[in-house]
Order: C-alpha cells, then sequence, then structure tokens
C-alpha cells in the first residue's frame, strides 16, 4: 500500500493540496448548513470531502501525462475493462459521491441525471485540457457512471427512497441536468474527435524462456519483490519485442520493452522514479548517476559521448552519441533522471556502425542545395548524421531551414552526392 500512495502522490502532485483545500471548504460549509437546519451537516461534509477526491484524483496535472487535444478513446465496453484495476477504481471513487449526493438532497433520479452531467463534463474536460496530461476514455467513464448509479441505490437503500424536506429545489435539478447535458453534448460534438480502438489481434503468450526474462529483469530493477505483467509480445521487421509492466505487490511501478532473444532492455519507464536520492542533487552528481545506470542497464554505450543537461523542473537529461568521421552515428541513449537523481526513463537504440559512402559534400555545399530547393528560406542549423535511405545507411546533412514568416522545416542532403533527399524516404 505505501508503493502505491507514493506512486500516485509522485504522479499527481497537486492532487493532495486541493484535496485537501476543497475538503476543508466543505467541512464548514457542512457545518453551516447544519446549523441552520437546512440539512444533514455529516451528509453534506461526505459530499464534499467524496467531490473534492474526484476532483483531485481527475481533474488535476499528471506527471508526464499524455493528454491529448480534442480526442476521447471509444472502446466496445467489456468485462475485462470493467474488471480492470482502472475500472475498478474508478467505479468506487464516484460511489461516495452518489451515496452522499441522495443523502442530502434525497432525489434519486434528479442525482443520477447529474450524475451523467457530471461525468460527461469530466470526460470533455479531460479531452479538451491537454494541460492536466490526462485523455478521455470510454472505459472509464463508464465506470464512473456505474460508481454514481452504484451510490445512489445504496443512497436510496438508506433513505428508503423518500423524499425529505430540508433541501427543496423542485425543478431545478432537472432544469441544471438538462442545460449541462446539452451544452457538454455541443462542445463534444463541435471540438470532440473519438478515437475508435481498432480490434487487437490475438496475442500471443509468452514462453518460459519469455517469463524467465521477464522476472529476471523486474529482479534487476526493483530488488528481489519484483514482479511482472506481459503486456504485449510485438513482431515487426524480424524483431520481437516483449512489453510488461514492472510490479510491487499490487502496485504499478512502470513499463519496460525488452528485445528477445537478446533479453535487452530498448526502453523503461518508472512511477515513482527509481531508488531517488533525499535530496536534490547537481549536474556533476546527476552525471555519476547516469553512468552507473548505464553500466547496469546499458553498459555497451559508455565508449560515447556522454552530455547530461538540466531540464524543466529540475530533472535533469543524459544523452549518448557516438560519432565517426563528423557524422552521427544511429547508435544512442537516452535518459531521464528527477531533481532528486531518480531514474525516471530510459531509451536506447543498439545499432551496429554501418559502412557509409565517403562523405564529399560539405556544409556550405549543403546549404547551397538546400536554398535552391527551398527558396527564400534560410539555415538555421545544421548536422551531419547517419540515417536510413530506402535500405542503406547514408550520411546527410539535415538542415533546419526558417522559411520568411513561416515556420522551420528541415531538409535532408546527401552528403555523398549532393542530392536533396525528399524526407519521405529516410527512415
Amino acid at each position: 500500500m505505501p508503493g502505491v500512495i507514493g506512486a500516485f502522490l509522485w504522479a499527481q502532485p497537486y492532487a493532495l493540496p486541493v484535496f485537501g483545500g476543497l475538503a476543508v471548504v466543505f467541512a464548514v460549509l457542512g457545518w453551516l448548513l447544519g446549523k441552520a437546519g437546512r440539512a444533514r451537516w455529516w451528509a453534506v461534509l461526505l459530499l464534499g470531502v467524496s467531490g473534492a477526491l474526484v476532483v483531485a484524483t481527475t481533474l488535476t496535472p499528471v506527471r508526464a501525462g499524455t493528454g491529448a487535444f480534442g480526442t476521447c478513446r471509444v472502446a466496445v465496453p467489456s468485462v475485462d475493462a470493467s474488471l480492470s484495476t482502472a475500472g475498478v477504481l474508478g467505479l468506487a471513487l464516484f460511489v461516495p459521491v452518489g451515496l452522499a449526493t441522495v443523502l442530502v438532497f434525497r432525489r434519486f433520479w434528479a442525482t443520477l441525471a447529474l450524475g451523467v452531467v457530471g461525468v460527461a463534463a469530466l470526460g470533455l474536460t479531460q479531452a479538451l485540457v491537454p494541460a492536466l496530461g490526462r485523455a478521455c476514455d470510454s472505459d472509464l467513464l463508464l465506470a464512473n457512471l456505474l460508481g454514481v448509479l452504484v451510490g445512489a441505490v445504496l443512497g436510496g437503500v438508506a433513505t428508503g427512497f423518500r423524499r425529505g424536506t430540508e433541501v427543496r429545489f423542485r425543478q431545478t435539478p432537472w432544469v441544471v441536468a438538462g442545460a449541462g447535458l446539452v451544452a457538454v453534448a455541443t462542445l463534444a460534438a463541435v471540438l470532440v474527435r473519438p478515437a475508435v480502438d481498432e480490434p487487437l489481434p490475438e496475442q500471443a503468450s509468452a514462453s518460459r524462456e519469455q517469463t524467465d526474462l521477464l522476472r529476471e529483469t523486474a529482479r534487476k530493477f526493483l530488488g528481489p519483490d519484483g514482479g511482472h505483467q506481459l503486456r504485449e509480445v510485438r513482431r515487426a521487421d524480424g524483431q520481437t519485442l516483449l512489453i510488461a509492466a514492472l510490479t510491487t505487490g499490487a502496485a504499478n511501478r512502470g513499463i519496460v520493452h525488452l528485445d528477445w532473444p537478446s533479453g535487452e532492455a530498448t526502453a523503461a519507464e518508472f512511477t515513482p522514479p527509481l531508488t531517488p536520492a533525499t535530496a536534490p542533487v547537481d549536474a556533476t552528481a546527476a552525471k555519476d548517476i547516469a553512468i552507473r545506470r548505464a553500466q547496469s542497464y546499458f553498459p555497451w554505450v559508455l565508449g560515447a559521448e556522454l552530455r547530461v543537461t538540466p531540464v524543466a523542473g529540475g530533472d535533469f537529461s543524459a544523452s549518448w552519441r557516438q560519432r565517426a568521421d563528423g557524422v552521427l552515428l544511429p547508435l544512442r541513449a537516452d535518459l531521464l533522471l528527477d531533481r532528486n537523481g531518480g531514474l525516471v526513463q530510459f531509451s536506447t537504440a543498439r545499432t551496429p556502425t554501418p559502412d557509409l559512402c565517403p562523405v564529399t559534400v560539405d556544409q556550405p555545399r549543403a546549404e547551397a542545395a538546400a536554398t535552391a530547393a527551398r527558396p527564400g528560406r534560410q539555415v538555421a542549423r545544421g548536422e551531419l548524421v547517419a540515417r536510413r535511405v530506402g535500405e542503406r545507411w547514408t550520411p546527410l546533412w539535415a538542415l533546419g531551414l526558417v522559411p520568411a514568416g513561416g515556420g522551420p522545416e528541415q531538409v535532408f542532403v546527401d552528403a555523398c552526392g549532393g542530392r536533396v533527399v525528399p524526407e519521405s524516404e529516410v527512415r
């Protein structure tokens, strides 16, 4: 349980202060209403606290979130989605809200109507505010709505489905629900596009050897208590990739991508960060930590050039790159540490050094070819990189061009022959 709470608080740093502030406000409001004899103070307090929990859990920014404007994932309801951890938690989160609303207002059907509007507004907000880092998902919204229904039924049973006299609204809930539903539906129709999931192919089960590899990997990253859950076996371009969640007990600690059969971890992400220090680190300490991580997880990159740079929020980015005759090679490793030196994520590409044709085109000649192909533009930056053109590795000048009054554009020039290479041919 401490691992689950720690992961939640790291991923949603604003949730706790928002919940505390709203809970205090509603506690005072509940006391005032109870003192005035307008409602049961404890029921108002329960409604306020449960509502504060919903707001803090669903509408506060998520660190390293994946929010996208105007998109809502729509999937056919399934038992698996409803019984998943996210589905059960989404349902349980809204049960107290439905229960408390019926206890306060004694209106079962009005509670359900307002619950539909509230859940729809929640999904709309998640879809239209990318800064939250959240994603609108029909499975979770349905779980939220079921939670309201369960809570309302429990509240109805507790009150005998009898209307009370403490708080009288008459037609107000229906007017609010109707107007809210029309507003939400209009905004959703205009601004939100559904992202319908395509049917997934049947996933292959892991072999005994793959299961052993996943077990060893989980223990390597998380220690003897580390566990795993295989998510996907992906096959493409003659390669097999194992994608698995890393767990500690019931807590999800992140995800890892493993190349098979080499067993190499090509990417990983951890929530919360892996073994952070007790205090913020500086760039020198971050570099030492990055080197130790590389020694443990991808030692083959240690011969490449390492650059550690501060990024937003006090975190540090470590990047390993390799060059040959001035050409940036495809071998790479990127690692992100938080301000306390905890490992947030990494990704690697262990690509052997390709055979490249001799570079005969210098940067001035490449810039002249690029500006001739794109009149009216100026070169802002340029770098010599090895990229695949078709099936062959080729040294290319990657030039950033800035058009007058427009946005930046990238142009590739073959460093062996001087030809401007269409971006569609570059891999």
